[in-house]
């Protein structure tokens, strides 16, 4: 039975996390914040959370600074999203909840894993704004919301193909984000990637296809990466590395981690 999930990257708010989940429904909410960072943050994650499961709805902390820690925040989505969409849920995102960091972070991830028949990004509008103290703490910057949820549009961003997105949150999860390229290629291997797998009785041998591997993996990894801006390629005498980018390191944050993104996605699918 499909169930409505809640993301709510949260700020300094309480009305406008609470407010459209009762509106909208949900069954569960993924709360993203940091408390420790904020005493402020932690009364509020306690107060949205106190009030959600008054109301009847599972709550879900996930540890992740939403004002700061943009891959953090891009890498957390991604996995909740990939994780419920395997299950057959329903995901709405709050992109109000939190600063713009959050925002915009949560967009990215949703137009990158979410189809309009999966989930939506949605905004609430406030209905007034706090003006003391004792007003914020209890409804946080925004009190009420007004009407129902705003729908953002959204529109799908591409990610690269399979096994790009293996090798990304191998390399993301590297000292140094860098990894030899036979480090890579036997990880493929391991995990039974198109192209990378033995093929028994070749006649041409051992080296035939250790050239097969590389050749596939410069084509379907190596290009891709560094086309896009994603990573570079270092050498030291005969052997070749690979090493994110910035851009890589955020890139590879929508991909989850290499663990988790195997186990939602089944690489037979992915490896064109």
């Amino acid at each position: 039975m499909e169930e409505i999930v809640h993301i709510v990257p949260l700020g300094w708010e309480s009305d406008r996390a609470v407010l459209p989940i009762r509106r909208l429904l949900g069954h569960r909410v993924y709360l993203l914040c940091h408390p420790a960072s904020d005493p402020m943050r932690s009364h509020y994650l306690e107060s949205v959370r106190n009030r959600l499961e008054r109301s009847g709805v599972r709550v879900v902390h996930v540890d992740v600074d939403s004002n700061l820690d943009v891959a953090g925040m891009l890498s957390e989505t991604s996995r909740i999203i990939l994780k419920e969409r395997v299950l057959g849920n329903r995901v709405l995102i709050n992109i109000a909840s939190a600063g713009k960091v959050a925002a915009v972070a949560v967009s990215i991830a949703a137009m990158a894993h979410l189809a309009p028949s999966e989930g939506r990004l949605y905004y609430p509008v406030a209905k007034s704004y706090s003006r003391g103290s004792d007003e914020r703490k209890k409804h946080g910057i925004a009190v009420g919301m007004d009407g129902d949820p705003r729908w953002i549009p959204m529109f799908r961003i591409p990610l690269l193909p399979q096994p790009c997105g293996l090798i990304l949150g191998h390399l993301a999860s590297a000292p140094g984000h860098v990894l030899g390229f036979q480090d890579m290629i036997e990880k493929l291997r391991q995990v039974g990637v198109n192209g990378f797998v033995s093929r028994g009785g070749v006649e041409a041998g051992i080296r035939a296809e250790r050239n097969r591997r590389n050749s596939a993996f410069n084509k379907k990894v190596v290009q891709r990466l560094v086309s896009q801006g994603l990573a570079e390629v270092s050498k030291e005498g005969r052997d070749r590395s690979l090493k994110l980018t910035e851009a890589g390191i955020h890139y590879a944050s929508l991909s989850g981690p290499a663990s988790e993104r195997t186990a939602y996605e089944p690489l037979s699918s992915r490896t064109s």
